[in-house]
């Protein structure tokens, strides 16, 4: 029995240590599921999880970043953000700016501050970066810690793009299915 327990600790410790793909600490990104691990995927609807990864500060107060859409058009259908927040901001056009404060939020992980319902026609990349206008750097994203405006690292999936939806997920698959195929060759 006790090796059972042992091992089901082992299990639970090494999945939870691999949950976030980008390994960085203070780095936000935008991510197709509520654990950081999914970047890419189709030109369909679906919610995109704005998540400040491995931060090393035990609760967050706040978020301000900015985003542009290469391709598509998309449209942001609704956004939610924690409870009690005051959002300002939004989506027009390709671009997406927000600057946001809300109630004390203990981190994880993977802390969820915003999820957007986003519907793409067509293939779309999303950039991340700072707002219009920023608080902190002009080049980065931010976050209010304990009363302070603090700068974050971008959390980049494929190229400098944080998300990709459609043809660049499709193209990245086809290699990768590509070289599995190679590798798989060598051991017939």
């Amino acid at each position: 029995m006790k090796k059972l327990v042992v091992l089901m600790l082992a299990m639970l410790v090494a999945s939870s240590a691999f949950a976030v793909i980008d390994p960085d600490d203070n780095m936000l990104g935008m991510y197709l599921d509520m654990t950081a691990d999914t970047v890419c995927g189709p030109a369909a609807q679906s919610n995109v999880y704005v998540i400040l990864t491995n931060p090393t500060y035990p609760e967050v107060n706040g978020v301000e970043f900015g985003f542009d859409v290469i391709g598509g058009p998309m449209y942001v259908l609704s956004t939610t953000w924690p409870a009690d927040a005051v959002a300002i901001g939004g989506f027009a056009g390709n671009r997406g700016d927000w600057a946001t404060g809300f109630a004390a939020m203990p981190t994880t992980e993977a802390t969820v501050v915003c999820t957007m319902l986003a519907l793409p026609l067509g293939p779309a990349s999303i950039v991340m970066g700072a707002n219009a206008i920023p608080s902190a750097s002009p080049d980065l994203p931010a976050i209010l810690v304990f009363g302070e405006v603090t700068e974050v690292g971008l959390s980049t999936g494929i190229g400098n793009a944080a998300l990709a939806l459609g043809t660049a997920c499709e193209d990245i698959v086809a290699t990768e299915k590509a070289s599995f195929d190679s590798l798989k060759s060598l051991y017939r």
